[in-house]
């Protein structure tokens, strides 16, 4: 797979995040950028159900903006040191407010200005946006979000911070993070300027990482799932390589 596909493709921006989160021992090729800057891994796939009150609002202003009032957002990062919780999208590319992805980014942006409903957590959390989107499409992210943003804060909705999050490979890793300072606020955003590597690789190396999560089950593509299928076959075939059978049988797997 072609590396500026690659970059694009949501089941490898997911295992890129969640390998930057991990802890790894000195010397290892992978390095964990983001826990290194503060933030834990928290939830993945979180729902953010709006609560009854949020539904009235939604159904009074559903004729001016369209918002899903119970977005599911890929990723949320922790950093317990300014208990704000990131929640952290991957999208194949940029798109505009005019998107069918719009309204899900109003609805994280609205959910994301009230965390302590949304993921049941005490302790006044705050609350932002990041997009992880290909290193060629930050710029044109940033904008729709901040675009989006001001549109929900406009109808008296509380927001939140929102910013972009790059990723791109390069001959000798893949990395996540910005060239240049965004224009939204997020601090995770802004944490990552410039951008840093997450994972070393030589040339000539597939840049895919094990991945931690081999399939995402909604996903479109099924390229995905029939890698995983390989997998899961080539694994029973050694299990079985390794037994003792008094009877041979035919197995089609």
């Amino acid at each position: 797979m072609a590396n500026s596909t690659l970059t694009r493709d949501s089941l490898f921006q997911l295992n890129c995040l969640i390998w930057a989160s991990f802890p790894q021992p000195v010397g290892a090729p992978v390095t964990p950028v983001l826990r290194n800057a503060g933030y834990a891994l928290f939830r993945i796939e979180q729902p953010l159900n709006a609560s009854i009150a949020e539904l009235v609002r939604f159904r009074e202003t559903s004729a001016a903006l369209q918002i899903r009032p119970h977005p599911v957002v890929d990723v949320v990062f922790h950093d317990a040191k300014n208990n704000t919780y990131t929640l952290t999208e991957c999208k194949p590319s940029s798109f505009k407010v005019d998107s069918g992805w719009s309204p899900q980014a109003r609805g994280l942006i609205v959910a994301g200005g009230n965390l302590s409903s949304r993921l049941e957590v005490g302790g006044k959390p705050a609350g932002e946006l990041c997009y992880l989107v290909p290193e060629e499409d930050v710029q044109t992210v940033d904008a729709t979000l901040i675009e989006l943003c001001n549109q929900v804060g406009g109808l008296g909705f509380v927001t939140c911070p929102t910013g972009p999050l790059g990723l791109s490979i390069k001959e000798d890793g893949i990395y996540i993070g910005l060239l240049n300072p965004p224009k939204g606020t997020a601090q995770m955003s802004l944490k990552f300027v410039p951008e840093q590597k997450v994972l070393e690789i030589e040339a000539g190396q597939d840049p895919r990482p094990l991945y931690v999560i081999p399939w995402i089950p909604d996903i479109q593509d099924d390229t995905d799932l029939e890698s995983f299928k390989e997998k899961v076959r080539i694994h029973v075939l050694s299990q079985l390589g390794r037994g003792s059978y008094r009877r041979a049988n035919h197995i089609v797997l």
